[in-house]
């Protein structure tokens, strides 16, 4: 599709923090920079990343980045940023801004496309009023802090007036949730979409590629056959209840013996040492650290997935990236029903997933992680997955990115 002439020809995808460290941060920077090229096929797209000395030094996961941007017709710029340590917070994001500034300059940007509060603030300092800012809202960091250090909050809660102010203030905003576009409103003369978590389109097989490695994975695990398997893909962060997760799984252990857990994460010293403490018996948790693009694949083999979150602002607004994952494996999620998002999403597909009340004791949460890892039909698996492409594949953003960015043009921030 041939650009608009008020279309943008050169933008700058923002981020204040990596892009290197395979965070959901870093995911969505990176999805977005490929749906940005697609929605825009003649404009020449960068990821331009603050990026601190310390992580410059993971020159492997630098090449990385790059190669899968480049895929996408994008390339990646790096902005050195000084330690936010020691009081220097303010002087660095100055900065930063002046760096982003300069680099708009000799690129002749048109749009700063920014992700998160820092970036954003980053962005318009950049800008002065001379460039457009899209704010990409991903979330409510003062709420993620809290959810983190365990304080309790509400909707009621009032938003941080640093991350609600400059949304206010950019030329059009992307949300990852509905919820969020309540949190912090736009501009009501700015363009705004919803555009969630979503995975890549190439990562959702075909349902007969999906059986036949689904067959593969159980071999490659070491599985009879028989086997009920439930998985997990995430962190280990407090906020992702694993712990709760674990206990759950082995009270459906001792009721199903045939019952396994996959667990998908980055840190497996830590994840095998938590399955210690919960007192699963051996055998019964297979623990595995797949890169962020072979998730999907891994997922082939389990039957269903768990996604436990606590009642917590900063659940309400969120919009999960695993469960676009399950989804596209073709699993039946368990789901809390601290997450509006997803449990729309699930209630979209007859089969999709059931949702369970935080509140609900651990056999109420056992026997519903059983009826999910119980083996389903090929059929059945094939629904969720068209489920996936149909609402949570990278490409359906694509329209809502064109016509954010048709209705958007080139005006300056405010």
């Amino acid at each position: 599709m041939a650009a608009t002439p008020s279309s943008p020809r050169r933008v700058g995808v923002l981020a204040h923090a990596s892009v290197l460290d395979r965070s959901g941060y870093a995911r969505r920077v990176l999805d977005a920079a490929g749906l940005v090229r697609r929605a825009l096929p003649e404009a020449k797209v960068s990821v331009v990343s603050v990026e601190s000395p310390r992580r410059l030094r993971d020159r492997a996961a630098r090449e990385e980045v790059q190669a899968a941007l480049a895929r996408d017709g994008v390339d990646l710029v790096v902005v050195h940023a000084w330690p936010r340590r020691a009081g220097l917070a303010r002087l660095s994001d100055a900065l930063a801004a002046r760096a982003v500034r300069r680099w708009a300059r000799r690129a002749h940007a048109e749009v700063l496309h920014a992700h998160g509060p820092r970036a954003v603030r980053t962005a318009l300092a950049a800008s002065k009023h001379a460039l457009a800012v899209v704010a990409d809202v991903h979330g409510d960091r003062a709420a993620e802090t809290r959810l983190e250090r365990g304080e309790p909050d509400t909707e009621a809660t009032p938003p941080d007036p640093r991350e609600a102010e400059p949304v206010r203030r950019a030329s059009a905003v992307v949300y990852a949730s509905e919820a969020l576009a309540r949190r912090f409103p736009a501009d009501p003369a700015r363009p705004t979409a919803v555009v969630p978590c979503l995975v890549a389109d190439e990562r959702i097989p075909s349902d007969e590629a999906a059986e036949a490695e689904r067959l593969a994975r159980r071999r490659g695990y070491g599985l009879s056959g028989d086997e009920w398997v439930v998985a997990y893909a995430g962190s280990l962060a407090p906020w992702q209840e694993v712990p709760r997760v674990l206990a759950a799984v082995r009270h459906a252990t001792e009721r199903v013996p045939q019952l396994r857990l996959l667990l998908l994460t980055p840190a497996r010293n830590e994840a095998q040492a938590l399955v210690a403490r919960a007192g699963i018996a051996p055998g019964r948790v297979l623990v595995r650290s797949p890169g962020p693009d072979e998730v999907v694949a891994h997922l082939l083999g389990a039957d269903g997935a768990v996604l436990l979150r606590r009642p917590a602002l900063a659940n309400t607004l969120a919009f999960p990236t695993k469960l676009a994952e399950y989804l596209a494996a073709g699993l039946e999620v368990v789901a809390s029903d601290a997450v509006p998002c997803v449990a729309a999403t699930l209630a979209r597909g007859p089969g999709a997933g059931h949702v369970v009340p935080w509140a609900a004791d651990d056999a109420t949460w056992a026997a519903r992680i059983a009826g999910a890892a119980r083996p389903g039909t090929a059929a059945e698996r094939a629904a969720r997955r068209t489920l996936a492409r149909r609402t949570l594949a990278l490409s359906t953003g694509v329209t809502a990115y064109r016509d954010l960015y048709a209705r958007l043009g080139t005006r300056p921030a405010g």
